[in-house]
């Protein structure tokens, strides 16, 4: 069977990329930075930012066709402990906005033979349908708030500061930065409660990595926050663990609904 190698950082996307590889009669074979726990798996262990420790791996594994699954933490970018082939990447790229570096890095590789597919390859199934996934549904205050959110992270999405937002009544509560989407959603339960988050893909974002991506931690953070409305971009968001994450929406009362706006959304 054809080695498909899976850089895997953390969250529930990853044994998702696995399970959908290994389905395809393909072997992965798993790269990270981070100490995960994929039971019945090797893991080969890297430094973050070894890149010269990664290339050498895949060389010897005989891996040329990558994914990139899960979260890569962007502050790890400025650690002091980064290895010199890291930092001598970074150092060449004119910012460290994430789009920056993954699109060189992209290039980067392919310079080295290694192809990075893209998450719509693996996901296919699981990218968010423009439907209302769960029993509640969203009342006109809501819909309201959906809307009014959503013109505005297009814009952040332009703006390339993040990928979610939380309001509350046409008010901007929170808006996602470096900290990621569950942590927003923790600084909006900080200010009030049946707030509503949108989340969309920024603008310029390959699909090759870091698609915006839900799944049972997400909708938790929703309900430890008393949030009650989770809007995603309906065809550029990967939903993982789907029945798990909907079941949790629907034992805390949270509307999910798949959006895009000016498309027909079955509300």
């Amino acid at each position: 069977m054809q080695n498909i190698g899976v850089f895997a950082g953390t969250g529930g996307m990853v044994p998702l990329v696995i399970k959908e590889i290994e389905q395809r009669s393909l072997t992965p074979v798993i790269f990270s930075f981070y100490p995960l726990k994929l039971p019945g798996y090797r893991i080969i262990r890297l430094a973050f930012g070894d890149i010269d420790g990664f290339l050498n791996a895949a060389e010897r594994r005989g891996v040329s066709d990558f994914v990139f699954a899960g979260k890569i933490h962007p502050g790890e970018v400025f650690s002091s402990r980064m290895p010199e082939s890291g930092r001598r990447f970074l150092e060449s790229l004119p910012s460290y906005e994430p789009e920056v570096i993954l699109h060189h890095l992209v290039s980067f590789l392919a310079a080295h033979n290694i192809k990075v597919l893209p998450l719509t390859w693996i996901f296919k199934e699981h990218l968010a349908k423009p439907i209302v996934y769960t029993r509640r549904k969203p009342d006109e205050e809501a819909l309201a708030d959906i809307r009014f959110a959503w013109r505005i992270v297009k814009k952040i999405a332009r703006l390339r500061i993040g990928q979610a937002i939380g309001v509350k009544n046409r008010s901007v509560i929170a808006v996602e930065g470096i900290e990621g989407t569950d942590e927003m959603i923790r600084r909006c339960g900080r200010y009030c409660s049946d707030f509503t988050v949108a989340k969309a893909m920024r603008t310029g974002q390959s699909t090759r990595f870091d698609m915006p991506v839900i799944g049972p931690d997400t909708v938790r953070a929703l309900a430890q926050a008393r949030g009650k409305v989770l809007a995603v971009e309906s065809g550029r968001t990967i939903i993982t663990e789907e029945t798990k994450t909907i079941t949790i929406a629907n034992e805390n009362r949270i509307v999910i609904l798949g959006y895009q706006a000016g498309k027909r959304n079955r509300i």
